[in-house]
């Protein structure tokens, strides 16, 4: 049976039963203990994570970081598969020289980045940053909070 290490939290989940179907085949699913996925990794989180993926087939990695270590530890390593666009937390070079290889998923989060702008357009455009400032001073001056309607 393949082993899935997955990378991720409650702050960036992977839905399981979704990557289990697309399978379409048995796998077991891993997932470390949050203070693995950090980033930069720290020694400790380093060492724990490459006793989890000895057997690991791939990685779906949503935080942290895929270190030369993590990569070289997971000797059946195939694949990271990134959920998003970035490679920036994955070591390129370790994965090429190992045949292990790096995808990403472009699109996969347009629709939470196009709804960040849309938020912080109205934030900034109603100058609700000055509006909590002047608030938690005891403070309402309409007049400079106005802002402007979109």
């Amino acid at each position: 049976m393949n082993q899935i290490v997955l990378l991720a939290n409650d702050s960036a989940p992977i839905d399981k039963r979704a990557l289990l179907n697309g399978l379409g085949q048995p796998a077991d699913l891993v997932q470390p203990p949050d203070f693995c996925l950090t980033k930069p990794l720290k020694q400790d989180a380093e060492r724990v994570l490459c006793s989890l993926v000895e057997s690991a087939h791939a990685f779906v990695f949503r935080v942290g970081q895929v270190t030369e270590s993590l990569i070289h530890a997971a000797r059946h390593l195939r694949i990271v598969a990134v959920h998003g666009i970035g490679t920036d937390s994955v070591d390129i070079t370790a994965a090429s020289k190992n045949g292990v290889y790096v995808t990403v998923t472009p699109g996969t989060n347009s629709k939470a980045v196009a709804e960040f702008v849309f938020g912080y357009l109205l934030f900034a455009s109603r100058q609700i940053h000055e509006s909590i400032g002047l608030l938690k001073k005891g403070q309402w001056d309409e007049a400079r909070i106005a802002g402007t309607e979109l």
